[in-house]
């Protein structure tokens, strides 16, 4: 069962993934699985994976890749903000 989570951020924002694994380890958790999320490998999810490994994070997941039901989200997104986008330009 689920123990604890804390958010913890790859950019300059404090916790970093490294602090937040440290500081379920202090807590006494016993494994910490670290799951980025971000949609494709880069600096961030290389920065989030350095930081799982260096405070020994027992799993680290992958991103979230280009998965049928991400792809699908972001045609959808983008589709409602070009529509919304035109109707700005039509009342402006």
């Amino acid at each position: 069962s689920w123990c604890a989570v804390r958010p913890a951020f790859a950019s300059a924002r404090p916790p970093r993934t490294e602090d937040a694994v440290r500081e379920l380890r202090a807590e006494g958790v016993r494994r910490v699985a670290v799951a980025p999320y971000v949609i494709a490998p880069g600096r961030l999810p290389d920065r989030i994976e350095r930081g799982a490994r260096e405070a020994g994070a027992d799993v680290l997941a992958d991103v979230l890749g280009p998965g049928e039901e991400l792809a699908r989200l972001v045609a959808r997104r983008y589709g409602q903000a070009v529509a919304a986008e035109g109707v700005a330009a039509l009342s402006a």
